[in-house]
């Protein structure tokens, strides 16, 4: 106490990291001192010492805090015989689009005809996928891990996922420009996959997440560093870098140089997380 009333301890420095996060788009609910003979809030332009019990404390002895940020990361379990499935099913899109192996395939094979309807518009592909992230034929998820294994179609796939439809479309013709002309990628397109912009619809993002994370479980060993990558970015995006940072390291034990995932690697060591994961919801 002074004689122009209480003076909270560390007020200079608390006041400036609420500035900061005031300044990042934070809400902030209160900034409490604590104290063994009393409490009050640094938001207060008159502080005064209120008694202990009038906190509502919560107990954490009342909860599980067993867990560790990496909690919930692990891919899911698939059965052998999906597994297979989706091998078999990607083997034969691989046979017949890039003439890998010398397989031949029986004519009319309705499994790879599905598989060739879902190729013929892929952004149509990435977006229906997310209707039904836990139940996906086969076929389906062959069909993605061949797109996600192509960096023109795996681009476009988390560019639509941290948009929409229309923005798959752009950006699918902004790669198709970049290949053919060298013309450069839009800039909003670059800054998303940085971070920066729009705050992505998390929902939307939590859906694509499950579907490469599944992906990646049911793929062959070869073919899951495209997924376990795209997991990275879409975790990276949701603010959960201790889980990209897990998917990276999945990739690195099956691919030590797989490109994109030393991109991203990068990239997050260098941005902890993305802007808009510092923002409310409603900016």
């Amino acid at each position: 106490m002074t004689p122009d009333g209480l003076v909270l301890p560390f007020v200079v420095e608390v006041d400036e990291v609420l500035g900061c996060a005031a300044d990042a788009g934070l809400s902030i609910v209160d900034a409490l001192c604590v104290t063994p003979s009393g409490w009050a809030s640094y938001l207060d332009h008159e502080p005064r010492l209120r008694s202990l019990v009038e906190l509502d404390p919560v107990s954490v002895h009342a909860r599980d805090v067993s867990g560790d940020q990496r909690a919930g990361a692990a891919l899911p379990v698939v059965d052998l015989a999906r597994k297979e499935r989706v091998g078999r099913a990607l083997r034969d899109i691989d046979a017949l689009i890039d003439g890998a192996g010398e397989k031949t395939l029986p004519a009319g094979d309705p499994q790879v005809l599905a598989s060739l309807l879902l190729l013929g518009d892929i952004p149509a592909l990435f977006e229906s996928v997310l209707d039904a992230p836990d139940d996906l034929p086969a076929t389906t998820v062959a069909a993605l891990l061949w797109c996600l294994d192509r960096p023109l179609f795996r681009d476009v796939a988390l560019a639509q996922w941290g948009t929409d439809l229309a923005g798959g479309l752009r950006t699918l013709d902004a790669q198709f420009a970049f290949a053919e002309t060298g013309a450069a990628i839009p800039d909003d397109i670059g800054d998303l996959f940085l971070g920066q912009g729009p705050r992505p619809d998390l929902d939307r993002l939590q859906r694509a997440l499950s579907v490469v994370r599944a992906a990646a479980a049911a793929a062959p060993r070869s073919s899951r560093p495209a997924p376990l990558t795209a997991a990275a970015w879409l975790s990276w995006a949701l603010g959960r870098s201790s889980h990209s940072a897990h998917y990276l390291e999945l990739v690195r034990d099956i691919d030590a140089g797989y490109g994109l995932a030393e991109i991203l690697d990068t990239m997050m060591r260098s941005a902890v997380l993305p802007e808009w994961a510092f923002r409310n919801a409603s900016t």
